[in-house]
């Protein structure tokens, strides 16, 4: 899908849930997803992390492995 194309899709959702729900609502929905989004980034930034570390753990155990 290409930028724009997630843009638009993005602001018709936006749209229809503004005049679908109630104002309490709406602002409830935004906060919820809001959160969610912040976490799943963490968690992602989280797994490159965890990646990254098990990538040194192996480059480290190879090293170790020649030098015996």
């Amino acid at each position: 899908m290409r930028p724009t194309e997630l843009n638009a899709l993005t602001t018709v959702i936006v749209n229809y849930l503004y005049t679908s729900l109630e104002e309490r609502e709406y602002t409830n929905l935004a906060i919820f997803l809001s959160l969610l989004s912040k976490e799943m980034l963490a968690m992602e930034a989280f797994r490159e992390l965890c990646r990254i570390e098990r990538a040194i753990e192996k480059e480290q155990a190879e090293e170790k492995t020649e030098k015996s």
